[in-house]
Order: C-alpha cells, then structure tokens, then sequence
C-alpha cells in the first residue's frame, strides 16, 4: 500500500507555539509604546503604524520560517501499512524508519488534548512487546479517523498472528512426522542390527528371531 500523510490540520497544532511566541513579542512591544509617552514616534512612524510593521516583520522573519519548517515536517512524516509490518517514517535532515511487525503490536491506545478535540485529531500510540518501555511505543499523531485505523491496524494484527499461529501448528506437525519416522528407523536399524550384526551376517535363524519377538 502506498504511504499514507497525516492531516492538514497537524500542522496548525505544531504552528501554535511559534504562533504564541509572536504574540507574546507583540503584545511586549506594543504594552511598552503605550506606556512610555516618550516613544510617540519611531523611525519617523507613530505607534500603530510602527506595531504594524513590526508584526510584518515577526511574521516574515518567525513565522514564515517556521512554516516552511513545520511544511517540511508535514511532507517528511508517513506512515504505511505494509503486508507484514506497520512502517513509520519521518525527520528532515537525519531520516528515521520505524519498523513495526504486526505480531509485535499488543494494543493501541489513543489520547486527545483540548486543541486537537476542537478540531477533530488524535494521537495513536502503539505499544509492542518489549521490556524498554521508551523503545516499546511508537506515536501517530494528526489522525483524524483515529477509530478506522485502529481497527484497520488491529485486523491485520489479527491476521499475522493467526497466520504465524497456523505455521507453528504446521511446523509442529512436520517435526512429530519427522520424529516418528526417526523413531522407526532406530528401531528397524536396531532389529536390523540384532538380525544380520554389524557384519551384515545373519546371527540367528528366522524361526529364532520370531521366536524372540523382536518384530
């Protein structure tokens, strides 16, 4: 299956904090014109004017940036369900895969803050077998149909553990074959050995041999 990207929305969660950063300066900025009479006018402009343009500036030099950022982050992050393991992607500069095999995966749970239940995502995190609790889980975030993946990813975790399931049954199976016709051939080399010996002489008669039960 080709790989999947998370919702558009993601990347107005992960704008939020530069967004906050940009209206703290602002807000610094422009309580401080106002409070200080002194300043009635900057670089030839008066205080609205100049709040103006020192918004376009933050916008242009932290905002801009930072979008383009997150953008890269947005395009970078995939997810794919494979036949046999849930692949993760992700990371600008230094790439990351993470390689997730159904039969791995014992639950997925899904979490929610305020800001991603106003506008409809969720986080799934996957937790797998393992005894690092930190290397056991793996998150997806920006998932709006949080309930059909789940369910999607839990069907074929289903599947490969029946699967794997099936083959253990099989494997298992062969191995008593095998070692039942081993058995037998111990014996018919054992009643051979006791007939003919080991220089392939007969020892005894076939009325002696039957007569002692070994067959």
């Amino acid at each position: 299956m080709p790989p999947r990207y998370l919702d558009k929305k993601i990347k107005l969660i992960w704008f939020l904090p530069t967004a906050f950063a940009i209206f703290l300066l602002f807000l610094i900025v422009a309580v401080f014109l106002f409070f200080f009479e002194r300043y009635e006018f900057l670089f030839g402009l008066d205080k609205i004017s100049f709040l103006f343009f020192f918004l376009i500036l933050l916008i242009l030099v932290i905002g801009l940036p930072s979008y383009l950022w997150i953008h890269l982050e947005y395009v970078s992050f995939t997810y794919e369900l494979a036949e046999h393991e849930l692949i993760i992607r992700y990371g600008i500069l230094t790439r990351h895969t993470i390689v997730i095999p159904y039969h791995r995966i014992q639950n997925i749970n899904s979490s929610r803050s305020l800001i991603e239940r106003l506008i409809g995502l969720a986080t799934l995190v996957i937790e797998t077998a393992g005894t690092n609790v930190a290397a056991s889980e793996a998150q997806l975030p920006g998932i709006a149909k949080k309930d059909l993946l789940i369910k999607e990813i839990m069907e074929k975790v289903e599947q490969s553990k029946r699967s794997i399931s099936q083959k253990e049954k099989l494997n298992n199976t062969q191995d008593n074959i095998l070692n039942n016709i081993l058995t037998e051939l111990k014996k018919l080399n054992e009643h051979f050995e006791y007939f003919f010996g080991k220089d392939k002489k007969p020892k005894i008669s076939t009325d002696e041999f039957k007569s002692k039960k070994v067959i």
